[in-house]
């Protein structure tokens, strides 16, 4: 008879597929294992008392048994909540944005490997996606703020430079060579001053309610971190179509 090992860990859901008539595969990112993939038993029936708590936005306590059945992956036996942040329902651009976020996390998060500095990112986010009265322009840069600071988790941050200067003569940003630099190359594409200070602002400071940023110094390096995410993933984050209709 197998050994059943019964654990608890505070997650995020970031997908969900159906599996048999009434089961679910659930994807997790948690705090304690990192993504995992968990078998929900009978969540597609009308009397299952998990499905109502396994739900995108909510923050949970998930109980698992490591007992395996035939997929394999460890049974969801309880839940309990720990946070719910169902205000990023409120408009098409917060839920637009944390569809990025959850593809994101799917594409880059390697299997069963703990982050926690990134599950406490993604908590800061959805407390500010939460509770933040945002435009779309607003939410927009949350967007890109989240993901820089995301790949710099992930050990694939942006590379900036300390200035020894007050202002170099001049700024390019390439794949090639992982993000900003003051040395030209085939692929370096130039940067103004004002839109580096932005991205060292968006890659510094906390999540904040701005309108500080004007489209002409914002939007070159929108373009520059979803290029360079594409980049780093080897593939688009398709969602990213959803937030630009918003």
């Amino acid at each position: 008879m197998s050994s059943v090992r019964e654990r608890a860990i505070a997650s995020f859901i970031l997908k969900k597929q159906d599996f048999g008539e009434a089961d679910q595969i659930v994807t997790l990112f948690s705090k304690e294992e990192g993504k995992v993939r968990v078998l929900v038993k009978a969540a597609k029936m009308p009397a299952s008392k998990l499905q109502p708590m396994m739900q995108p936005l909510f923050e949970t306590r998930v109980t698992l048994s490591g007992s395996k059945e035939r997929t394999g992956l460890a049974k969801v036996i309880g839940v309990q909540m720990i946070n719910n942040y169902s205000g990023i329902l409120e408009t098409e651009s917060k839920l637009a944005a944390w569809y990025v976020v959850s593809e994101l996390l799917m594409r880059a998060l390697p299997d069963s490997e703990p982050n926690e500095s990134l599950f406490n990112e993604l908590e800061n986010y959805a407390a500010f996606l939460h509770s933040a009265e945002l435009d779309p322009s607003q939410v927009k840069q949350s967007v890109i703020q989240f993901q820089i600071k995301a790949m710099t988790t992930l050990g694939l941050g942006i590379r900036s430079f300390n200035l020894t200067v007050a202002q170099p003569q001049n700024i390019w940003f390439s794949l090639d060579r992982g993000g900003f630099t003051t040395e030209d190359s085939v692929d370096a594409i130039p940067v103004r001053w004002q839109s580096f200070q932005t991205f060292k602002i968006l890659a510094d400071e906390p999540y904040v309610l701005t309108n500080e940023f004007s489209t002409e110094d914002f939007a070159p390096i929108s373009g520059l971190v979803n290029r360079f995410v594409s980049y780093q993933l080897d593939r688009e984050i398709k969602s990213q179509q959803l937030l630009a209709s918003t």
